[in-house]
């Protein structure tokens, strides 16, 4: 799914190379079901090592929570990063709560 979505990075990420402003244009659905879905997000300058900064699942989320209820067809509860294995090396992979709201461990 194409999207247009700007956030800036804390520069708080594990190896710190989060800073900065990302432009992202591309949502790919990698599986899902009743409570959880997974998500690669792609824009020119995601890599993998942005992973676990702070700043960019929240403004991700609120820029993005409509595209991805169209394309889930649930309710959005949560945006957290998933674990370093699931990183695309050249984008970002999240995991998304549907329904109940619940505490992520890399938010």
């Amino acid at each position: 799914m194409k999207i247009k979505a700007t956030v800036y990075g804390k520069g708080d990420s594990l190896w710190g190379k989060s800073k900065g402003e990302f432009l992202l244009t591309t949502i790919e659905l990698i599986r899902s079901n009743n409570e959880w879905a997974s998500i690669n997000v792609f824009g020119p300058k995601t890599e993998w090592f942005q992973y676990t900064d702070t700043g960019i699942p929240t403004q991700l989320l609120r820029q993005i929570r409509k595209a991805l209820k169209e394309l889930l067809g649930k309710t959005i509860v949560r945006l957290c990063w998933s674990e370093q294995g699931m990183q695309p090396g050249n984008g970002w992979n999240f995991d998304v709560k549907l329904g109940k709201e619940v505490k992520c461990s890399h938010s």
